[in-house]
This record gives C-alpha cells, structure tokens and sequence, in this order.
C-alpha cells in the first residue's frame, strides 16, 4: 500500500502481517513506485496508462481525466467520503 494511497494511510503506522515493521517500499509515495518499476525494469499493467490510477474489478473502475483524484476511478456511485471497498474499516 502506498503512504499516499489513501488521506488515512499517510499518517498511518506501516506494520507487516506479521505485527512488525514493514519494509521501506511499502510506505514508497507513487513517485517513487513509479521510479522503481522504471529503474527495474517491472512490468505494470497498462491500463495505468489509459488514465486509470486505480484498478480494481470491471464494474468499481473506470478512467478519470488528468487531474482528477487518482481514487475518482474507483467506486465511481459512492460519495467522495465513503469510497472503500469493504476491506478497509474506519476504526
């Protein structure tokens, strides 16, 4: 999960799934994911590069146009404050 992903996840403590630290690439802002799948040489999956930031199954995405939230995409029917798909809950 990127630090930016998500406004909650930016503050977030990172642990692994194990209780303890997580490494470095897990806290990575999406600059710096980006960088490393170029530097790598890492395969992405391409509809990144037709405007859809975040991906999920076929009816919750859709494209945004440049500018928009990157999470504009995603659960597209929902309020801006309610965009999750069940498997993040607000403590």
């Amino acid at each position: 999960m990127r630090a930016d992903a998500y406004p909650q996840t930016a503050s977030a403590a990172a642990i692994d799934r194990h209780g303890g630290p997580c490494p470095a690439k897990a806290v990575w802002r999406e600059k710096e994911v980006w960088t490393g799948l170029e530097q790598h040489g890492i395969a992405y999956n391409e509809l990144h590069d037709k405007f859809y930031p975040s991906i999920g199954c076929i009816p919750c995405t859709c494209a945004i146009t440049p500018g928009k939230d990157v999470r504009a995409g995603r659960w597209w029917w929902e309020a801006p404050e309610s965009k999750e798909c069940g498997l993040h809950v607000k403590a």
